[in-house]
């Protein structure tokens, strides 16, 4: 089996099951917070886009994706900016990742989901959605009704 070079992208510390999976099978990784990555997109025609990470000093160190061979994500609440980065690495750089930032930000959301499998054809429980729930027979009925 070829041993994979994984890039961690986590909110925190990954956890000591996941650690020990991957060095289990022979594999090594690195991790790196979102908050401590800067995301270039280039106005170059070929791309040059890049990824660099603070390195405790004001200068940054460019990472250099080819050097991973997956994205493995633990985002936990690492908002909008996480799944920027997620997108960036796999959408921009093409580092392969199980997660899309798409799916993961559908996941977090109930109302997305409920959404998609409604859209997908599949049978959803009911779900109400209301941004100042002051009607609550309606709320109740509807949901009864349904």
């Amino acid at each position: 089996m070829k041993k994979l070079h994984i890039f961690i992208l986590s909110t925190g510390k990954p956890s000591s099951r996941l650690i020990k999976a991957i060095e289990s099978r022979g594999h090594t990784y690195e991790n790196y917070s979102p908050k401590e990555l800067y995301l270039l997109v280039s106005d170059s025609k070929n791309g040059k886009d890049r990824l660099f990470v603070e390195n405790g000093t004001d200068a940054l160190k460019e990472l250099f994706p080819k050097n991973f061979n997956a994205v493995m994500t633990r985002l936990g609440g690492g908002g909008d900016y996480g799944l920027t980065v997620l997108q960036h690495l796999t959408d921009n750089i093409g580092l392969y990742s199980a997660q899309t930032a798409g799916s993961i930000r559908i996941a977090s959301n109930k109302m997305w989901t409920s959404q998609k499998v409604s859209a997908a054809g599949l049978n959803t429980p009911v779900t109400v959605f209301a941004k100042n729930p002051k009607n609550i027979p309606f709320l109740i009925n509807v949901s009864c009704v349904a």
